[in-house]
């Protein structure tokens, strides 16, 4: 058995010394240690250099399409705590910190 020539390769040889795989290369791109480029192709939205995964968009703004029809998201922030009288800054889910926090524990432990 006769290995092919190609420094590196442990398949046999097949003809010209060179294995099938190479001896493809050597036929279809005259060298036998040709390697394509990569392209690597990147989101389309402005000033995201994030590689794409579908519809030529990146992980994040493709799920943002997906669930809302668009690649962009809409915030709306209120000045304030949505409790009365309170007049803490906005903090999470229209709650300054205090209401947010007592919020979330109080739904937690209805939930468990």
């Amino acid at each position: 058995m006769t290995l092919c020539k190609i420094k590196g390769c442990r398949n046999e040889a097949k003809t010209r010394c060179l294995c099938s795989h190479h001896y493809y290369k050597l036929r279809a791109y005259d060298d036998p240690n040709y390697q394509k480029e990569k392209k690597i192709k990147i989101c389309k939205i402005k000033d995201c250099e994030n590689k794409i995964i579908a519809n030529s968009l990146c992980w994040k703004h493709y799920q943002r399409f997906r669930r809302n029809g668009e690649t962009t998201i809409k915030i709306k922030h209120i000045e304030g705590c949505l409790v009365e009288g309170c007049e803490n800054s906005y903090f999470a889910k229209n709650y300054c910190s205090d209401h947010y926090y007592s919020h979330y524990y109080k739904y937690k432990k209805r939930k468990v």
